[in-house]
């Protein structure tokens, strides 16, 4: 059967006729007489497009078409009308049916019809869908965050994805609550249905209730204004700060959880409404019951899944990876490379009273106001006893340097004094180091020593570092960097003197390969590599694998 359609019309060789070639066209029918068998069978079948009769001998006319529109909003609906009557199959196009067939007709034009009906319903409700996709993907349902709560939510998401049951969401402000009711509605079958806020808060009291419920005005043609509720239908509605509701709201809404259906405001008849209800609130929702501003059965009724965000302060592991995504979200060109070693400390050193909305609109921030490739602790504008805290740490000239194990850096130390002392006997002829003040000479020594200037090649070494890009002119003409500062996304490397891409590479694989004790897989996940692109670095460099196991203190963090 290709799907579920109604014929209503009061005359029963129409109906007769209608059903049976209907029938022989594949599709399963459902005849109804008048509105309110019509009112049953769409409360007992899903159906996809209903055929109305609107001028026959008996027929309701054009309240059957409004009538239907308010017990199905989404019904599709194809008018019959005669040829004497244009006017009412315009009246019936305006008021929202999808197509008309003059009678008489044969089977042909009725199957043409219908499955033009069908089919435009079919690109609107994947326009709809679309749309919706495109909002959500500007809105933001991604659950980031690496910390044992943000793990355990998503566990949670993903199991009442598809359940009809209410979440009260609570968490302080700006914690992220508005995109785990997001998350819902995306992983759900809903998602090609709407989402609609309420934020109970916002609204006037006055305009809170026919905002949700909707009214009905005293005139049949002046017809109803659809309240937001109706409007989710088939989809989800999350009530942000739903302790604002006044005790009779409450109790209306809890009819509508209850029995599905609600009365609008100077309304008569209960309208059918199937929605998802997520409620969100900064407060304690039991200390509201028990003094008094809250429902105790709404509140067991709401609370049939809760979930429960802690604020960012407490899952640090969180910081980064949402600075990260909200840095890719506020710059989609890829403008910036990422933070500086000192940006990332001071992030993860701030306590957040702001949570997680505090850190979006910092970033954002950032990135308007930042003029170079890496965001820095300047562009963060964080409170000045962060950055102070940052600026007294010890051995600290720009960034913070890539720190090495205690015994790499003896060793790398040995290994610069050797050469230091080679390079003073190669130009000076002395194996004493030179002290870095003599390096370091005045203009007009710099004039008196031109008759014994230095080989060619020969570049003294400034005390004061040179950041990237910096130049010092040297006396046979030539311009030569002294000190490259790197900054990476959570490194800063300091380069003083030549040094050589491979033999770079080299030493780090060296290193990370003893600090993880061969264990390839580690290695790569650490380097941000796959694990044949690793093996394949080790053998271009002839680095072993079979290092010896010992016992060490730490272990290279795994990168996320």
């Amino acid at each position: 059967m290709k799907g579920n359609l109604m014929v209503i019309t009061p005359e029963d060789h129409m109906r007769w006729v209608l059903s049976r070639g209907l029938s022989r066209l594949g599709y399963s029918v459902l005849p109804a007489e008048g509105e309110e068998e019509a009112e049953r069978q769409l409360t007992q079948h899903e159906v996809a497009l209903a055929v109305v009769d609107v001028d026959g001998p008996g027929a309701e006319g054009l309240p059957l078409i409004r009538n239907l529109q308010q017990m199905k909003p989404h019904l599709p609906l194809l008018v019959l009308t005669g040829d004497s009557s244009p006017q009412t199959a315009l009246a019936a196009l305006r008021m929202g049916a999808v197509d008309y067939l003059q009678k008489p007709f044969d089977l042909d034009e009725l199957r043409i019809a219908v499955e033009k009906a069908l089919e435009y319903e079919r690109v609107n409700r994947e326009v709809e869908f679309l749309r919706l996709e495109t909002a959500l993907r500007q809105g933001d349902f991604h659950l980031i965050g690496s910390s044992p709560a943000m793990r355990s939510v998503r566990e949670i998401v993903a199991q009442v994805a598809d359940s009809k049951a209410t979440v009260l969401v609570q968490g302080e402000s700006g914690v992220g609550k508005e995109v785990v009711a997001r998350a819902l509605h995306h992983f759900s079958r809903r998602r090609e249905s709407p989402f609609l806020l309420f934020p109970c808060a916002s609204i006037p009291e006055t305009m809170i209730e026919t905002e949700l419920f909707g009214w009905e005005k005293g005139s049949e043609e002046e017809g109803a204004r659809v309240g937001r509720l109706e409007l989710a239908h088939e989809g989800t509605i999350c009530f942000q700060d739903v302790t604002h509701l006044s005790l009779q709201l409450q109790r209306r809404l809890l009819q509508v959880l209850d029995e599905g259906a609600f009365l609008r405001v100077g309304g008569t008849k209960p309208v059918a409404v199937d929605v998802r209800v997520i409620v969100s609130t900064s407060q304690d929702l039991w200390q509201a019951v028990q003094a008094g501003g809250f429902r105790e059965d709404l509140y067991y009724r709401l609370k049939v899944i809760p979930i429960n965000l802690p604020p960012l302060r407490q899952r640090k592991e969180d910081i980064l990876p949402l600075a990260r995504h909200f840095l890719s979200r506020y710059d989609p060109r890829g403008r910036f490379q990422g933070f500086t070693a000192d940006a990332l400390a001071c992030l993860e050193a701030h306590l957040w009273p702001g949570n997680v909305r505090e850190l979006a609109n910092l970033i954002e921030r950032a990135v308007i106001l930042c003029q170079c490739d890496w965001i820095s602790v300047k562009e963060l504008a964080l409170p000045s006893e962060i950055i102070l805290q940052e600026k007294q740490k010890p051995d600290k000239v720009e960034e913070r340097p890539l720190r090495l194990p205690v015994e790499n850096r003896r060793r790398a130390d040995t290994k610069k004094q050797m050469r230091m002392e080679e390079t003073e006997k190669t130009f000076n002829g002395t194996s004493r180091v030179r002290r870095p003040e003599r390096s370091v000479r005045t203009n007009q020594e710099k004039g008196e020593g031109q008759a014994q200037s230095s080989p060619r090649g020969f570049l003294d070494r400034a005390e004061t570092p040179v950041s990237l890009g910096e130049k010092r002119s040297v006396k046979d003409g030539s311009i030569r960097p002294e000190v490259f500062t790197i900054n990476g996304e959570g490194f800063t490397i300091t380069i003083r003197g030549q040094v050589y891409l491979d033999s770079l590479e080299k030493s780090v694989l060296e290193e990370v390969m003893e600090a993880v004790e061969g264990d390839q897989n580690e290695a790569a996940r650490f380097l941000g590599l796959t694990r044949s692109s690793l093996v394949a670095r080790l053998q271009k460099h002839h680095i072993t694998t079979a290092t010896k196991k010992r016992e060490r203190p730490n272990r290279l963090p795994r990168r996320e």
